[in-house]
């Protein structure tokens, strides 16, 4: 407990003494002093609380814990109602202490969606790491990770390609996007290589692919797309295997 608050407090009752003594009221000491216990509990667990917000925020994951608090708000609503003083709330730190990591609101959301990217190439390359002898079967697996990711996490996903975001002005960003599309580019590569699909521009064929995963994610997202006896990555196997058939040795 503070001192100036100890202090007062126990001022406080050696002028309820005198008071009774001097006055002769009646005043019941021991209700008093109880008042006061419980006043120097809640005091001390206040600023318990204050100390474990800072504290939590103390060894530089400040910024992680805002991008977290971000994404929170995000799958709330949508990227036009996330402000860093609502964040900051979220968060339980300071309407300041955003601004120590981020300039401003595009900022934050290039980082979300940053974040987004990475998650999804980890998951991609999941995906991968489960089918080694098949590269048929990666391209079909990297296709029901990037869905899956979308059904997971679909505000975030459709803030990583919205127009809010300055595209190609944060690098972090357009990197963390760039190598996310370079994992199905290079599943692509493979394929050509093993012939399991036919000699092609690979960036050309990544596109094609990329836009039938990406458009199906987004239908299903909004659930347009998958019926309900059908489930979702047999539906993503369907649409991968009816790629194959056109691009196929």
């Amino acid at each position: 407990m503070p001192t100036n608050i100890r202090r007062h407090s126990n001022d406080y009752i050696v002028n309820i003494i005198l008071a009774r003594r001097v006055y002769n009221v009646n005043i019941d000491i021991d209700k008093i002093r109880y008042v006061n216990k419980n006043l120097r509990e809640c005091t001390n667990k206040s600023m318990n609380k204050t100390n474990a917000t800072k504290s939590s925020y103390h060894h530089g994951n400040l910024r992680d814990g805002l991008i977290q608090a971000g994404i929170s708000l995000l799958e709330e609503g949508n990227a036009r109602e996330v402000t860093l003083r609502k964040v900051a709330k979220q968060a339980g730190v300071s309407h300041a202490a955003p601004y120590r990591h981020f300039e401003d609101k595009v900022a934050l959301l290039s980082a979300i969606a940053e974040q987004g990217f990475r998650q999804l190439a980890a998951e991609m390359n999941k995906g991968i790491e489960e089918n080694p002898q098949s590269s048929f079967n990666q391209i079909i697996a990297i296709g029901q990770r990037y869905v899956g990711f979308a059904q997971q996490h679909p505000a975030q996903l459709t803030l990583m390609f919205s127009d809010l975001l300055a595209q190609g002005k944060d690098e972090s960003l357009s990197e963390a996007a760039g190598a996310t599309y370079g994992i199905l580019e290079q599943s692509i590569s493979r394929a050509q290589q093993d012939g399991t699909l036919k000699q092609s521009n690979p960036q050309k064929m990544g596109k094609a692919f990329w836009a039938a995963v990406h458009g199906l994610a987004m239908l299903t997202k909004e659930g347009l797309m998958v019926h309900e006896e059908q489930h979702l990555d047999d539906a993503v196997e369907n649409v991968m295997k009816l790629m194959f058939d056109g691009m196929g040795s």
